[in-house]
């Protein structure tokens, strides 16, 4: 990863928000969205970058405020 990327990543997580806060509205976003593309009428989201978007996020919750990966 390029050192600007880690450089911001490290700013937005020490000066900008509270790891577990992130993890926190990420969490709440997440099953908004989902929600909201189940209640669809229309296909308006490819599922597989649904899934792909849940995954990842998912991931990078758990690393912010473990809750449901043991390490």
């Amino acid at each position: 990863m390029q050192n600007n990327t880690i450089e911001k990543l490290t700013e937005l997580l020490t000066k900008d928000i509270d790891p577990k806060e992130l993890a926190k509205c990420l969490r709440r976003f997440k099953h908004i969205a989902i929600v909201l593309l189940l209640e669809q009428k229309e296909e308006l989201a490819d599922k597989n970058w649904v899934t792909d978007g849940h995954y990842w996020l998912t991931r990078f919750e758990e690393i912010l405020d473990p809750q449901l990966i043991d390490d």
